[in-house]
């Protein structure tokens, strides 16, 4: 609410207060309540009872005394108008304000970086930023503890770490990238993973009638130079990937399956002797293409070096017309010392194999197809194909193995150097031959004779005798390992 006060509102109010008393009218001079204060201007007025009526008409003045006329302050503004607030409460005492209670509660943060403060606050707080911390307070000290499990980089060959002080670590590890590749460098890149770096070096196989290099998934590779090639002296040449004197065949270095497939092969040995199925790993060798012939072997005993083989019943030596059959009738003695003689040894029971069957796992020297007399000398129904004994070395050249080797299937059963084992649970993997833990004096032979049934002519079929005795059905070749 605003009251305005002009010179004719002031009389017409000194007029309304007039009558039958007194007293003095007090004026603030100020704008409004709001600004009124101690340095205002305050315009008092008496207020005379007794004065006379001042006449209401339009045109009416009323007389003022004069010396109140004198009284009114030069200054007084034309318009006295002042704001009066609408909700101006009926009492307007202002209330004194009390003092306001002191918090005196000091915190207690000696020696303590985190946690209560004694005071409802925190001392501080833990955090090292690092991702790979557990951070804590324990009495009020920061616990940093290691997480190594907020470290992984999804990399299998990284070892994954925490350092408090500089967050995760990836340490790589080479041992975990082996790839079982013996020709591969391994190795482990923090990004990248695992990785395998071909060392042609590591496959050099000594010899000069072979390329190798090594591939990161077969590994060891090994390419034949030309066949023919001359290698070492006037009677070797390259054959497969192999020097080779005159009268053998090499055979490359590499892995094949070595025992009986059942699930191509029906007749697999019941009593278990050619299992399991097992990779073998043959180191480059070379073996003779034809069993020993009674003529070479005479010239060992010639030399004096070997004993003569038994005589009579089926025995080649010392019977006219069959010098170039394979000799018979001895023992595993005699076949080692000519084999020594001769500047070689007898084949390990697995170099036998691998000459025999090649890599492809067939089950016979040609193949998968069942024997006949135009692939091998053996029982069809009558000894040797009816001859009743042996035939002269070679005669079946369509019963060549896969390395160009002649009765490796029939003729006469070979001697090999390993002795009799109940089966491969424990045979070497390296070609070598298994010569420890025999079963009192037996030795093995293999191939099969011209005495025996076809199923006996398989790849894998295994045999054991006594290494004393001599047999008609049972001579031997040579193998080499001097590879140039």
């Amino acid at each position: 609410m605003r009251l305005c006060l002009s010179i004719f509102g002031l009389l017409f109010l000194l007029s309304a207060c007039g009558g039958g008393g007194g007293g003095v009218l007090s004026i603030d001079t100020a704008d409004t309540v709001e600004d009124a204060g101690a340095g205002d201007t305050l315009l008092d007025v008496p207020l005379d009872r007794n004065a006379p009526e001042i006449p209401t008409g339009e045109d009416s003045l009323p007389d003022l005394p004069m010396d109140l006329l004198m009284d009114l302050p030069m200054e007084l503004p034309m318009d006295l108008s002042f704001d009066l607030p609408a909700d101006l409460p009926v009492d307007l005492s202002i209330d004194t304000p009390q003092d306001t209670p002191v918090d005196t509660c000091q915190p207690e943060c000696e020696g303590k970086e985190c946690g209560d403060d004694g005071c409802g606050g925190l001392c501080g707080l833990c955090d090292d930023s690092d991702a790979c911390t557990d951070d804590s307070c324990m009495d009020g000290l920061c616990v940093f503890t290691s997480n190594a499990d907020a470290c992984d980089d999804g990399v299998d060959c990284t070892v994954d770490g925490c350092d408090p002080a500089s967050g995760c670590t990836f340490t790589p590890d080479d041992g975990v990238c082996d790839d079982g590749i013996p020709c591969t460098t391994d190795s482990c890149d923090p990004v990248d993973g695992c990785g395998s770096t071909p060392d042609d070096g590591a496959c050099d196989d000594q010899s000069a009638c072979t390329t190798e290099v090594c591939d990161p998934i077969d590994g060891c590779v090994y390419t034949p130079a030309e066949e023919g090639v001359v290698c070492g002296g006037p009677d070797e040449v390259c054959d497969n990937g192999v020097c080779t004197p005159t009268g053998m065949v090499g055979v490359l270095a590499g892995p094949y399956l070595m025992g009986c497939n059942a699930t191509t092969d029906t007749d697999c040995a019941t009593d278990g002797s050619e299992e399991p199925y097992h990779a073998v790993w043959v180191p480059g060798f070379r073996i003779d293409v034809t069993e020993v012939t009674v003529e070479a072997f005479g010239a060992c005993v010639t030399a004096g070096d070997c004993t003569a083989p038994g005589t009579g019943g089926k025995c080649n030596w010392e019977v006219v017309g069959r010098d170039d059959h394979p000799v018979n009738c001895v023992d595993w003695f005699q076949a080692v010392d000519y084999c020594t003689w001769a500047g070689k040894r007898l084949c390990s029971e697995a170099e036998w194999e691998k000459a025999s069957r090649g890599t492809d796992g067939r089950i016979y020297p040609w193949g998968d197809a069942a024997p006949t007399c135009d692939l091998a000398v053996f029982n069809n129904g009558a000894f040797g194909c009816g001859t009743g004994t042996t035939w002269a070395v070679g005669s079946k050249p369509d019963g060549a193995s896969p390395c160009g080797a002649l009765d490796l299937a029939g003729n006469v059963y070979e001697w090999v150097e390993d002795c009799w084992h109940d089966d491969y649970a424990a045979a070497p993997l390296n070609g070598s031959a298994w010569t420890d833990d025999c079963l009192m004096n037996f030795k093995m032979d293999r191939g099969g004779s011209f005495a025996n049934f076809g199923d006996t002519l398989r790849a894998s079929k295994r045999s054991g005798v006594t290494d004393n005795t001599g047999y008609d059905f049972l001579g031997f070749r040579c193998c080499s390992s001097d590879i140039q």
